[in-house]
């Protein structure tokens, strides 16, 4: 059995010492790369949520403007409604470029449907004369008052 000199026992434990080291801290490396990835992933996926209640938010209020025009019939509701319109779509070109960066393919789809149909609704609009809500009127030419 070979002896080594108690200089080569020292320096052979220091190199497994310092190689133990070396895979503990390629270790944590790679388990902070990791959550990094998480940490970015979160962020994200708040982001995103911030911007969808925002958006629902605008939505609602966009509706509460739309009703509140069809009950008063004032064009203050009108342009109210108009200014929410504008913000919901910025919103949602905002939401549709988040969902495209972070590949989220199924809000993607749910955002071009929401526009496609959007869009329907605006040529709907635009295609039909604009009309004042008569109530007394209306009513009369179905019967329902005299």
């Amino acid at each position: 059995m070979m002896r080594f000199r108690i200089s080569h026992k020292i320096a052979a434990i220091g190199l497994i010492g310092f190689g133990g080291l070396a895979l503990v801290g390629g270790i944590y490396l790679a388990g902070d790369a990791a959550q990094e990835t998480y940490r970015v992933v979160a962020a994200d996926a708040r982001e995103i949520s911030d911007q969808v209640d925002r958006l629902a938010r605008d939505l609602l209020e966009s509706r509460r403007a739309e009703k509140d025009f069809l009950l008063r019939n004032d064009e203050k509701y009108a342009k109210r409604h108009a200014e929410l319109a504008k913000s919901v779509t910025g919103g949602l070109d905002a939401l549709a470029g988040r969902a495209r960066a972070a590949a989220l393919a199924d809000l993607e789809k749910s955002i071009t449907a929401i526009t496609a149909f959007r869009h329907r609704r605006r040529r709907q609009a635009e295609a039909r004369p604009e009309r004042r809500l008569r109530p007394r009127r209306n009513l009369a030419q179905i019967g329902a008052c005299d």
